[in-house]
């Protein structure tokens, strides 16, 4: 994935959402697909340092023609993957309000899936003289119809599906 990122000259994250975009469009039969991803929303210096949840999420739309090569499509991700990142500051509630969407808070007003790409992995968490470690929860609720996070580990991809048992089995 790695090597086939370089190639290609995007990141890993790109590429992995692409596969993930034609996966949705091939279980779907859809051409059209929003997908929510997280972002960290850190741009600023003073908020580097800063303990406490800058996330915003981001939703993606792109649109699969069945006559795209994949490098097209890939090359369209790309594209608006940097469009949506130049906007990733502008707050999710405030699109939603000025989109006028009705809310329903059973759901999301935008997309009914996410990817998640962690770049760092999960890095140890170290604070003086406390050790610490990850402890990822199992709820067993989905927050998502479908959701894919992608974790890189010692130079594999970690991928953990999330799912509705209401719409898979």
């Amino acid at each position: 994935i790695e090597s086939l990122a370089k190639k290609l000259d995007v990141s890993n994250s790109m590429l992995l959402l692409t596969f993930y975009y034609v996966l949705l469009s091939k279980y779907t039969n859809q051409e059209d697909i929003v997908v929510g991803t997280p972002v960290a929303n850190r741009n600023k210096e003073e908020l580097l340092d800063m303990i406490g949840m800058f996330v915003n999420t981001l939703p993606i739309k792109n649109h699969i023609e069945p006559s795209m090569t994949f490098n097209e499509f890939l090359n369209n991700i790309k594209q608006n993957m940097v469009q949506a990142l130049s906007h990733q500051e502008y707050p999710f509630d405030t699109l939603i309000r000025n989109l006028n969407i009705p809310r329903d808070t059973s759901r999301n007003p935008l997309f009914d899936t996410l990817f998640t790409y962690q770049n760092d992995g999960l890095p140890p968490v170290k604070f003086e003289g406390i050790n610490a470690t990850y402890c990822i929860p199992d709820t067993k609720i989905s927050k998502f119809d479908l959701s894919l996070e992608v974790i890189p580990t010692g130079g594999k991809f970690k991928l953990t599906f999330e799912y509705c048992t209401k719409l898979f089995n």
